[in-house]
């Protein structure tokens, strides 16, 4: 198992509860991160975690171009 509580940002979340989470949608529409809010209460300093996913899948992607439309293409 890697311990990461030593390690940016991670160290700074320990002993703080899970205040907020939320799972974060981009621009077409796919579910592709998650940020984390740690902090005592409401009105105290907070930390903000994101991860964020990146993939490529030729297949999807071949298929997400298709339809994809350009005005100014003539093709």
């Amino acid at each position: 198992m890697l311990d990461i509580s030593e390690t940016s940002p991670w160290s700074k979340c320990i002993g703080f509860p899970l205040m907020w989470s939320w799972t974060l949608t981009n621009q077409q529409g796919y579910e592709d991160g998650l940020q984390f809010e740690f902090a005592v209460n409401v009105e105290s300093e907070s930390t903000l975690v994101q991860i964020l996913v990146g993939a490529y899948d030729a297949a999807s992607r071949k298929e997400a171009q298709s339809d994809v439309k350009c005005p100014n293409r003539t093709d």
